[in-house]
C-alpha cells in the first residue's frame, strides 16, 4: 500500500518537460514495434505477393511522426513548471510579478500549449489578473498586448468558460472560492483589455463566445452568482461599445447611397441629444461630436453632388478635374502605406512630345499647361476628400484622402 502511495506521489511531482521525454520515448519504441512487424510479414516465406503497410498504418505512422516531432518542439521551449505557478499563485501581487519578470523561464510568451490541462490554464489566468492588478506605470499595455496576442491561452479561456457554465462539468467546480477568483480574473482582464483598447477580433469572438455560453447555460447555480452576472454585464457593455466603435470607424466617409438622399441626419436631435441632464459617457459623447462635425461637412458636399449629376455643370463649388489618371505605387506590397496611390490631375490632357535623340517618348507639358497644373494642384489641399467616379452620374465612387501634392 506505502509502496502504491509512494509511486503516485513521485509522478505527481514529475516535472513537466521529464513526463513529455518519456512519452516521447514511449512513442519511439512503438514506431520500432511496428517497422520490425512489418519486416517479418515481408519476408515470410509463404506468401506469394508482398503486403505493403495499409492505408491505416500510414496515418497512424504519419500521426506519431507529428506527435513526436510536437512533443520534442515543446520540450525545447522553457516553460514554468505547474508546481512553480502553484507557488506563484499564493504570493503578493508585487511578489509575484518580481518572480514572473526575474524568472529565466519568459511567463508571458510560450507558456500554455496545447495539451495544458485546466489546472495549468487557471493558474495561468489567475497570476495574469494578480500581475495587472498592480497597474504598474509602463508595464500595464506592454503586458495586456502579450495576454491578448496568446492565441493558444484565448481560445483555452473559451473551452474553461465552456466547462464552468455546463451543467454537466458541474462535479469539477467544488471549490467555491477557486470559481469565484476564475469568474473575477475573466472580467477583469476583458475590462481591461477594452479600457487600453486593445481588443483583438480573436478576442471579441472569445468574449461574445463566453456571453452566449452565459445566456445559454444549463447550469443556474453558475449564472445566478453575483460575479457570473457582473461578467455578462461587461460583456454586453464591451462587445456593445466594440460594434459601436467598428461601426463609427467604417462610417467616417460618406458612402454612394448616403451623397444622392437628399437630406441626411438631422444635427438638431443630435444635439437635443447632448443638452440631455443625465451624465453621459466620454466615449458616447465623443462620438455625438463626430457625427454633428460629419453632418456639417456632408451637406454642401451632398448638395454640389446632387446639382452636379441632374445638370451636369455646377458654377459654384469644389474643382473638377476631368480624365485623372489613378497610378498604382510601383512599391506597392513593399510600401509602408501599401494603400497609397498617384493621382495625375492632368491625366489624358498630357502631350506626347518625341524626343529624336533618345528616341524615346517623354510625357512633358507646355508652359500654359504646367501653369494651369500648378493652380489646380495649389487648389488641393493636405487632408482634402477626393471624389473620383467614371462619369458625371457618379455610378460608382472611389473616396481618397490628400496626404501630398506636387
Amino acid at each position: 500500500m506505502s509502496d502504491i502511495e509512494s509511486d503516485g506521489e513521485d509522478w505527481f511531482n514529475k516535472d513537466e518537460e521529464e513526463i513529455l521525454q518519456n512519452l516521447q520515448c514511449k512513442v519511439k519504441n512503438e514506431h520500432t514495434r511496428d517497422i520490425e512487424a512489418n519486416t517479418e510479414d515481408i519476408v515470410d516465406a509463404n506468401t506469394e505477393y508482398i503486403r505493403g503497410p495499409s492505408e491505416t498504418n500510414e496515418y497512424l505512422y504519419q500521426k506519431r511522426l507529428e506527435a513526436s516531432s510536437h512533443l520534442s518542439k515543446e520540450a525545447n521551449v522553457k516553460k514554468m513548471t505547474t508546481s512553480e505557478m502553484r507557488k506563484a499563485i499564493n504570493l503578493e501581487p508585487l511578489d509575484v510579478f518580481l518572480l514572473v519578470i526575474t524568472n529565466e523561464r519568459d511567463f508571458f510568451v510560450d507558456q500554455i500549449s496545447t495539451s495544458d490541462g485546466l489546472e495549468r490554464v487557471i493558474l495561468y489566468l489567475r497570476i495574469w489578473c494578480k500581475i495587472c492588478e498592480l497597474e504598474l506605470p509602463g508595464f500595464q499595455k506592454e503586458l495586456l498586448q502579450y495576454f491578448v496576442n496568446n492565441d493558444i491561452f484565448l481560445e483555452k479561456l473559451r473551452v474553461l468558460s465552456a466547462k464552468l457554465f455546463q451543467k454537466k462539468f458541474k462535479t469539477i467546480w467544488k471549490n467555491v472560492e477557486e470559481v469565484e477568483e476564475i469568474i473575477y480574473a475573466m472580467r477583469f482582464l476583458i475590462v481591461r483589455l477594452h479600457k487600453w483598447q486593445l481588443i483583438t477580433t480573436k478576442a471579441s469572438y472569445v468574449i461574445e463566445h463566453i456571453k452566449k455560453l452565459i445566456e445559454d447555460s444549463d447550469n443556474p447555480d453558475m449564472v445566478q452568482r453575483q460575479l457570473s452576472q457582473q461578467l455578462k454585464f461587461e460583456l454586453d457593455r464591451v462587445l456593445k461599445e466594440e460594434c459601436k466603435q467598428l461601426n463609427e470607424n467604417a462610417n467616417i466617409y460618406p458612402t454612394l447611397n448616403e451623397l444622392f438622399e437628399g437630406n441626411g441626419e438631422d444635427c438638431n436631435q443630435i444635439i437635443n441629444a447632448l443638452k440631455i441632464s443625465e451624465k453621459l459617457e466620454v466615449s458616447e459623447y465623443i462620438a455625438k461630436q463626430k457625427r454633428i462635425l460629419r453632418e456639417d461637412f456632408m451637406i454642401p458636399l451632398r448638395d454640389y453632388v446632387c446639382k452636379l449629376k441632374e445638370f451636369g455643370t455646377s458654377p459654384h463649388g469644389p474643382e473638377i478635374c476631368e480624365d485623372v489618371c489613378i497610378v498604382l505605387n510601383a512599391d506597392f506590397i513593399n510600401a509602408k502605406r501599401h494603400e497609397m496611390l498617384f493621382v495625375d490631375v492632368y491625366g489624358r490632357k498630357r502631350q506626347l512630345k518625341e524626343e529624336r535623340k533618345k528616341r524615346d517618348i517623354v510625357i512633358s507639358l507646355t508652359r500654359p499647361e504646367k501653369r494651369l497644373a500648378r493652380e489646380k494642384i495649389s487648389a488641393i489641399k493636405t487632408g482634402s476628400l477626393l471624389l473620383f467616379s467614371t462619369s458625371r452620374s457618379f455610378e460608382n465612387l472611389i473616396l481618397a484622402t490628400v496626404t501630398y501634392t506636387d
